[in-house]
């Protein structure tokens, strides 16, 4: 779609509208932003619907993904599959609370979590991805061999009060060491091949982190090999929705493209894991880290729909939430256009003090809202809450 009003069009349109008094504004730029952004805000306008990949793949189990930067509040469409659309699911949209008690009971749900000035689109859905659990995790024998300690970590050990998946957890403890790493290790896990299934395309390695402290910690490091001096390595800097690490836990994904070889691992015969923090060297004795579920999963590619909060488009067609130049391009066409337009003139005769202009500009506006409502419903799904299930 190709947009046609500029900036400049727009502060014409309105300056007409006005008497020619554009120049009474103290920033007729910052007032025309302020103006598109609030009318943006209380309607969904055809042309800002946009479609994203969703970020990374969808996965079974797996709940928490990347919000797109320009999402207007809960304002979701749809969650589709990239091909094979008809075998999609239909999605409802509950508030976060209601998604965390009924996720793994509820498929097809949808959900905007918000907390800390942090978004995360909160998904539960089953799609047929394979997977593969290493290791659940639960006591040091898991997944064959015995888990170890690796760099500054001490005090190994299983632990059944808090842990995700399975029946437990591995704790560890930060030592007063003054290293750079800490974590796991073993060397003895059952043999699995992970060339022909994961490496290269869409695999994935999942695993839950329980950090006391998020405080200098750099980077997580996970290393799958046929031993301990031939292994790929994968470090990741953020948590999977591709927000930053945080006290409490964290789920992290580390993607099997772009590894970093230790001499030449025999994929079909992967026997060695490790997955440790690197840390600044005075992170020192702190206590109560866990891991949980190490395991291999292979997404599906599903596309995001939503309304974005950006009603803008620069010439470079990159979509902005303000307009920087009067060359930037409105995301509208006839009917949002002059939606806008009246909307900023109302504004305009409140800010000029000339409340019967205002009065009139704001009936049209509403008569233009209404028939633009009747004639394209919001697409976004509709939230819904259960208040007691019996």
């Amino acid at each position: 779609m190709s947009f046609q009003y500029t900036r400049a069009d727009f502060i014409t349109s309105l300056n007409e509208r006005v008497h020619n008094r554009k120049g009474m504004f103290t920033d007729i730029n910052a007032f025309v932003n302020e103006s598109v952004r609030a009318t943006n805000g209380i309607l969904d306008m055809r042309p800002t619907r946009r479609k994203a990949a969703l970020d990374p793949n969808l996965f079974t189990n797996v709940y928490r993904y990347a919000v797109p930067a320009d999402l207007k509040k809960e304002r979701i469409i749809d969650i589709e599959p990239q091909v094979n659309t008809e075998q999609g699911h239909r999605y409802y949209m509950v508030n976060s609370e209601e998604f965390s008690r009924l996720r793994r009971r509820g498929d097809g749900l949808v959900a905007v979590d918000e907390y800390n000035g942090t978004r995360t689109l909160l998904v539960s859905s089953t799609v047929s991805n394979k997977s593969f659990l290493i290791a659940g995790l639960d006591t040091l024998a898991s997944g064959g061999g015995t888990w170890e300690l690796f760099g500054d970590a001490e005090n190994l050990a299983s632990d059944s009060d808090y842990y995700v998946e399975g029946n437990g957890s591995i704790k560890w403890d930060i030592s007063s060491a003054g290293g750079t790493t800490a974590g796991i290790k073993n060397t003895g896990l059952n043999s699995f091949d992970l060339d022909n299934e994961y490496l290269g395309g869409d695999g994935v390695a999942f695993i839950y982190v329980y950090l006391n402290s998020a405080t200098d910690v750099t980077n997580f490091v996970l290393r799958l090999g046929s031993s301990e001096s031939t292994y790929h390595s994968k470090t990741i800097t953020s948590a999977h929705n591709s927000t930053a690490f945080a006290s409490g836990l964290n789920l992290l994904r580390f993607d099997l493209t772009s590894l970093v070889d230790t001499g030449t691992p025999d994929d079909n015969a992967i026997t060695y894991a490790a997955i440790y923090m690197t840390k600044a060297s005075g992170k020192i004795s702190e206590t109560d880290y866990r891991f949980d579920q190490l395991i291999l999963r292979k997404g599906k590619h599903y596309n995001l729909k939503y309304y974005s909060s950006y009603p803008w488009q620069n010439t470079s067609s990159v979509y902005l939430q303000n307009s920087t130049d009067d060359s930037d391009l409105l995301i509208a066409e006839d009917e949002e256009y002059e939606i806008q337009v009246t909307a900023a003139e109302e504004r305009a005769f409140r800010v000029l003090v000339e409340p019967a202009s205002a009065l009139e500009a704001g009936s049209r506006l509403r008569d233009l809202i209404k028939k633009y409502k009747m004639d394209y419903p919001s697409e976004s799904l509709l939230m819904s809450n259960e208040y007691r299930n019996f």
